[in-house]
């Protein structure tokens, strides 16, 4: 099940999440699957962690908020950037310049 979508206009492609914790990535104009990362959390014993969130920084990587409450970055592989102190999902996520 698809939980958060964005869309990278300037580079055609599409980034979506899932309860699965994959995070795909489509080329926007006809949905060419690019490739697709898993985000497995510490905080769940290792196992994927389901995506809610989804945006882009200044340098075009993809941000991915979790209902673990954690914040990735995703390229190539994940890379957990932030870790959650408590219990909670993270429902929004937004970057500023």
């Amino acid at each position: 099940k698809v939980t958060a979508v964005f869309c990278l206009h300037d580079h055609n492609v599409l980034i979506t999440g899932g309860d699965d914790g994959v995070v795909s990535f489509w080329k926007a104009s006809d949905m060419t699957p690019l490739h697709k990362v898993r985000i497995d959390s510490p905080s769940l014993g290792g196992r994927p962690a389901p995506v809610s969130s989804i945006t882009t920084d200044s340098k075009s990587k993809a941000l991915v908020g979790t209902k673990c409450g954690e914040v990735w970055e995703i390229s190539d592989q994940a890379r957990m950037l932030v870790e959650a102190h408590g219990k909670g999902e993270l429902w929004g996520l937004a970057v500023h310049p």
